[in-house]
């Protein structure tokens, strides 16, 4: 991991503590990404996407943030995190390492605003992990106003729907107690 750097991958949040042990990825290229502006000098507008891969890793988890490509025409990554669980407290821990660079950037908070838009699974502690980062590094709106940020990801949807229509075949409505 010490050579990482010079290869040109940065390590750009970490730690070691008990349920916060995680290591955030980036490049300079994903980092000019997420913060380039178009030909009409707007900040990107198309949402950035916040997904878990469950089995790259033997243990923890790969949490990553990306956003279309416009030059590419594909969704590219802009943040890389492997986090030991799937708790409010890592994807806290991701979201407020993301967020950080909007205050170092110099955009607006209306840019802001439109930067971080997230589409997010159908996990409440990824939503209240993103909710309680806003709120902890921008230090303002509310709980409500900032759920308003996010979209939820159908295809996460529709595996709840499809997994809960599989579960009630097992167990009929008059076999409940």
């Amino acid at each position: 991991m010490f050579g990482w750097a010079s290869r040109g991958l940065w390590i750009i949040s970490s730690s070691f503590m008990p349920k916060a042990e995680h290591f955030t990825f980036q490049t300079k290229w994903m980092s000019d990404r997420l913060l380039a502006r178009n030909k009409d000098n707007k900040v990107y507008s198309g949402g950035l996407i916040s997904d878990v891969t469950y089995r790259y890793f033997e243990t923890g988890y790969l949490l990553t943030t990306s956003m279309f490509c416009e030059d590419l025409k594909q969704w590219i990554p802009i943040q890389l995190t492997w986090i030991r669980g799937l708790s409010e407290q890592y994807y806290k821990i991701h979201f407020a390492t993301l967020f950080r660079q909007f205050l170092a950037a110099p955009i607006t908070p209306a840019e802001r605003d439109t930067l971080v838009r997230e589409v997010v699974d159908f996990s409440s502690a990824q939503v209240e992990g993103f909710v309680s980062a806003y709120l902890e590094v921008f230090q303002q709106g509310t709980r409500k106003e900032v759920r308003g940020m996010l979209k939820g990801c159908r295809e996460h949807y529709r595996q709840s729907v499809t997994r809960i229509k599989r579960n009630r075949s097992l167990i009929t409505a008059d076999q409940e107690g």
